[in-house]
């Protein structure tokens, strides 16, 4: 059974939390996230123009 990620909480954080599969989302979509106490961040507009 292939993992749903649009019903499953878990198994989006999970990818949130795997610095590695970030780094592989910005690539491939393209967008940048800000460097932020060690972490990588995006702001609500950078998700917005995204989306669009």
């Amino acid at each position: 059974m292939s993992k749903d990620l649009t019903n499953s909480a878990i198994d989006r954080q999970n990818i949130l939390n795997n610095p590695y599969a970030l780094v592989e989302i910005e690539k491939a979509a393209g967008i940048q996230g800000i460097p932020f106490e060690d972490k990588t961040v995006l702001l609500k507009e950078q998700v917005a123009a995204f989306s669009k």
